[in-house]
């Protein structure tokens, strides 16, 4: 059954939220019934249908009567984690493929077949431009990237765009707290002849002291960094307080249905609070899938340094 953005135009009928919530329940019980969440064919047609369906923007008031209704807030978080494993999975399989090509372009031509390559091109993009937007004439040469995870697709991509502008050398500190993920990202950027120098690794709990972010021109927060918004936000804290003012934050959230896949970075009085201020907020409708939200470090308020 398809609900396209069509489908609500002509009012917020409770026929269409009816058909969402169905479908959106169906996917669900769909995934939390595998026993494992490795890439197959039918655990790829569940997930490209629940993208999908997420993907569609129909009105507000269709998409709070969605999100609001009971079943849907019920499943909400064991939904995201189901997301949330899925994109490992996925991410995992392809940079395994990839330490196992044979030749730096080999490995290349394998990461140009992952399925989201160009996603994560356009989204890289958005943010970039983004960041343009808020400070212009600036020249960013570091960048850390908290939840890089086993594919780290964002740093690659910004180290590609920011190279075809003529930036100069850039370099990408990649940050996540799982062991295993930052293995594969440290083979799969030697299988494709990544530069030591421009690609770090740190394995390490961004919330913990061991990780000094005061260097770096911009931060990057991954999406699925916090299982909601209120652990997203004390995560932020902590790392804010290992910041230097001035420093730009790139927070990638969700709006509208894509709620459901990632967890929302909540735009309010508490972010001034913990010493950030925000400065752009970007919604994406289109095949991009997260929001943006660019904020910049000012200086934190005593009770929360360390």
């Amino acid at each position: 059954m398809a609900i396209g953005p069509a489908a609500t135009r002509n009012g917020d009928s409770g026929d269409s939220v009816a058909r969402y919530v169905d479908e959106i329940l169906d996917c669900y019980e769909e995934l939390a019934g595998f026993k494992e969440l490795k890439p197959c064919s039918k655990v790829d047609k569940i997930f490209e249908r629940l993208v999908g369906l997420c993907s569609q923007c129909p009105g507000e008031e269709t998409v709070s009567m969605i999100l609001s209704d009971p079943r849907i807030v019920a499943i909400t978080p064991r939904l995201r984690e189901l997301c949330s494993e899925g994109e490992y999975q996925l991410e995992t399989q392809w940079a395994e493929k990839i330490c196992r090509c044979k030749t730096h372009e080999e490995a290349k031509e394998m990461l140009l077949a992952f399925p989201y390559h160009s996603n994560y091109i356009d989204l890289v993009r958005m943010e970039l431009n983004a960041l343009a937007s808020v400070k212009p004439n600036f020249a960013p040469r570091t960048f850390a990237m908290i939840g890089s995870g086993p594919l780290p697709l964002t740093p690659l991509c910004i180290s590609d765009e920011l190279k075809s502008q003529n930036y100069g050398c850039i370099t990408c500190h990649n940050v996540d707290l799982n062991a295993q993920a930052m293995e594969h990202s440290i083979n799969m950027c030697r299988a494709l002849g990544r530069a030591a120098g421009t690609m770090c690794f740190h394995c390490a709990d961004a919330s913990s002291d061991d990780v000094d972010l005061r260097t770096f021109d911009v931060v990057y927060l991954a999406a699925l960094v916090g299982g909601c918004s209120s652990h997203k936000q004390s995560i932020l804290a902590n790392m804010i307080k290992r910041m230097s003012p001035g420093t730009l934050v790139v927070l990638r959230s969700a709006h509208s249905l894509r709620r459901l896949l990632y967890p929302v970075v909540e735009v309010t009085e508490d972010m001034a609070a913990i010493g950030l201020k925000v400065l752009l907020v970007v919604h994406p409708y289109h095949h991009v899938i997260n929001s943006v939200v660019i904020a910049v470090v000012v200086e934190i308020p005593c009770a929360f340094r360390t």
